[in-house]
């Protein structure tokens, strides 16, 4: 019995490719040699049959020439004898020999064979045509008839059947001498053929494993080794290139595994280096965005914020504290005749001694212009009063400016929480107003009371003639041009509503559009000046004149829902390309309700309108947030751009705005350009679009068609010649 080791061995030895080329061969040969066999085996069978009739018809041709006689002379004990005689060999089985008619004379019958006894028994009854019709059906027996002739006379016939199974079995014999000699034949075929295909094809792909396993472990040194020409010779030598060539590949690839951690060492001491001074810029920045460039004061922005503070902690402790709003008399004045320069060294000194009198825990910050506000915590009315006085009395000696001793005064408005008002927005209105009442009563300061607000009178008026006013034509809209700087061209308009009072005459913008706001009238105001504006821009390109026009949008447009839907109507109706429409809108606007606002200008965007963000620098100024936003350029405030030749810190401020603008992949307009000067700066740091005073004023349509003709078709715009074509066009 074979057990399970010897099992397993012969499984494996099956399964290997040896073992899988023997078993084919094997199988081959065996079936050749199988066919062989069995067309050996019936020639062998049919060799013996051919030779047994042989045999058979002689014995009839022999036994036909001796009966005659003892026929002819009725001698049939002699008959008898040579039947007999012939009868002794091996083969036969019967010998009859009958008379013409068929009558029995002498026959030989063979005992050991299996239908001897029926055969004789019916030669005993002298049925003798029953009984070699049996022989006859007989497959084993081969007949053979032979008539006895004298004088060509048939005088009987002789009847021989001779034992097919001789032949047969010498045939089988032959056969399995064959099998033998094939198996043993076989075997050493096999063994040969094992041992050939051992030496000359396992055992070197034997070697081929082992050296890919060396591979498998790391090892690339030991080539394989087969000594042949054939192509096992030839595939060891190129499985020898294949192991070479991995080899230098992961000495390339560690080379520049080191290169690459290199590199992302480099790299990343660069970003280090690079988010440092973003974080530099943007802590800058976030400066910027909540204090008042010029004197480093809180602006409108971080006031708001400190007073809402402020309300919340005076709600808590069910305290009180005091809103002062402050505005320098004469400061246009200063500023027309002296010059801006000098105006900012008094906002500067103002500045100065308002902090120099307060408490390091108050508050002075720059609303902007000449504007100043301050919060003092823990002060009633009584208490306001005094530090009234103190402010007024800083105003007491000259301020020394360039040379000059200049004396000034300022209207001080106060509001006290929560008797003037329970928010931001309430106390700084109310502190505007009793500063107003000051400045109109030409008092050093003034507390806030109901009776006085007589300007919030003059709004009521204002916004019911505001409302005719859009109703009736007295709007209108005055164009300033916008240049490509680095293409020196004027590419654009931005549209500017002015209203034309019939009694008031041309009031401006600053003083009716936070009207429009607070009553709801900024809607139709610029759903008029956007329908005017597309207007214009159908006529201008009809005549041939490319521009974009820019238009101002509000917080409330913003969150206007049906601002989109009106505004896809408007380009419908005037056939106007939407990419030829600016829609800019303040930081400030943004920040209201900021996810609001950011889907409002994602509507927009998909119409193909282009998106701006006007006076960028004066609100929130942060970059972080324009990341989200669908916008197209920037618009540095006029108040970093008028004086850059002055104010370095200005200056730094626009290059730095530029620079990152341009890294977002933003452009960037800069207004309030009013020399060669800023130009040439603007231009020299990669500012893209550029409008203000020195390039041309706002304009009423048919004064900035004739400013466009006097550029040319083209409009090309000499930067260099700036000043003497906006001379021409004023």
């Amino acid at each position: 019995m074979i057990g399970p080791p010897v099992l397993s061995i012969i499984s494996r030895w099956m399964r290997s490719l040896g073992g899988k080329f023997i078993l084919l061969a094997l199988g081959v040969m065996s079936i050749t040699m199988g066919i062989i066999g069995v067309l050996n085996y019936q020639a062998q069978s049919n060799y013996g049959l051919q030779l047994l009739k042989t045999k058979g018809e002689s014995l009839g041709h022999f036994m036909a020439a001796v009966s005659a006689a003892p026929i002819l002379a009725y001698d049939y004990v002699t008959l008898s004898d040579y039947v007999r005689d012939v009868s002794q060999e091996k083969d036969v089985v019967y010998i009859v020999i009958t008379s013409p008619e068929g009558t029995h004379l002498a026959s030989f019958i063979n005992k050991k064979s299996n239908f001897s006894r029926k055969v004789s028994g019916k030669f005993r009854a002298n049925a003798l045509s029953g009984a070699i019709a049996d022989i006859e059906k007989s497959p084993r027996v081969l007949n053979t008839k032979m008539d006895i002739v004298f004088n060509k006379k048939v005088i009987g016939r002789v009847l021989v059947g001779m034992d097919r199974k001789q032949a047969e079995v010498a045939a089988k014999l032959a056969l399995i001498r064959q099998l033998i000699n094939n198996f043993i034949l076989l075997s050493i075929l096999a063994a040969s053929i094992y041992f050939v295909f051992q030496f000359s094809t396992l055992r070197p792909l034997q070697k081929l494993m082992q050296g890919a396993r060396r591979i498998a472990h790391g090892n690339l040194d030991e080539n394989v080794v087969i000594e042949s020409n054939d192509e096992m010779g030839k595939l060891a030598h190129i499985f020898n290139l294949m192991m070479h060539s991995l080899k230098l590949s992961i000495n390339d690839k560690d080379v520049a595994l080191v290169e690459i951690k290199e590199l992302n060492h480099t790299l990343e001491n660069r970003v280090i280096e690079r988010t440092r001074t973003l974080e530099t810029l943007n802590q800058e920045l976030r400066h910027l965005a909540l204090h008042d460039p010029l004197t480093g004061l809180p602006n409108r922005v971080l006031i708001q914020d400190r007073l809402e503070h402020s309300v919340l902690d005076a709600k808590r402790r069910n305290d009180t504290f005091a809103v002062f709003m402050i505005d320098l008399d004469r400061f246009k004045e200063v500023n027309d005749t002296l010059g801006h320069n000098v105006g900012d060294q008094l906002l500067l000194q103002v500045s100065q001694r308002l902090l120099d009198v307060l408490r390091d825990i108050d508050t002075v910050g720059r609303l902007g212009g000449d504007e100043f506000a301050i919060i003092v915590n823990d002060v009633n009315v009584d208490a306001s009063v005094i530090v009234a006085s103190k402010i007024s009395q800083a105003f007491d000696l000259p301020f020394t400016l360039e040379h000059l001793n200049l004396n000034t005064s300022a209207s001080i408005g106060i509001a006290i929480f929560p008797e003037h008002g329970e928010s931001p927005q309430d106390l700084l209105k109310s502190a505007d107003v009793a500063m107003y009442y000051a400045k109109q009563h030409k008092e050093e300061f003034c507390i806030y009371h109901q009776s006085k607000d007589i300007h919030s009178e003059q709004r009521l008026s204002l916004s019911s003639e505001l409302r005719e006013a859009i109703n009736t034509e007295q709007l209108k809209l005055y164009y300033q041009p916008k240049i490509d700087l680095q293409r020196q061209r004027m590419i654009g308009v931005e549209a500017l509503v002015r209203w034309q009072h019939p009694e008031k005459g041309i009031i401006n913008p600053d003083d009716f559009i936070p009207l429009a706001e607070q009553t709801g009238l900024i809607k139709p105001l610029t759903y008029w000046v956007l329908e005017r504006a597309l207007a214009d821009l159908q006529r201008w390109r009809s005549n041939g004149i490319e521009l974009s026009v820019a238009v101002n949008l509000s917080t409330q447009n913003l969150q206007d829902s049906q601002l989109l839907n009106h505004l896809e109507s408007l380009i419908k109706q005037y056939k106007t390309p939407s990419n030829q429409l600016v829609l800019e809108v303040t930081e400030t606007a943004l920040m209201q309700n900021m996810d609001t606002s950011i889907e409002t200008l994602r509507k927009l965007k998909d119409l193909g309108v282009f998106l701006s963000i006007d006076d960028f620098g004066v609100g929130y100024s942060s970059f972080s947030y324009l990341q989200r936003l669908p916008i197209d350029d920037i618009k540095i405030d006029k108040s970093f751009v008028i004086d850059m030749e002055n104010d370095i810190d200005g200056a730094v401020i626009v290059e730095s705005i530029i620079s990152l603008a341009h890294h977002l992949g933003l452009q960037v307009v800069a207004e309030g350009v009013e020399n060669s000067t800023a130009m040439q700066q603007l231009l020299r740091w990669g500012c893209d679009m550029a409008q203000g005073y020195h390039i041309c004023r706002p304009l009423p349509e048919h004064e900035l068609m004739q400013f466009i003709h006097q550029l040319g078709t083209q409009l090309n715009f000499p930067i260099m010649m700036a000043s003497t074509v906006a001379g021409q066009a004023g």
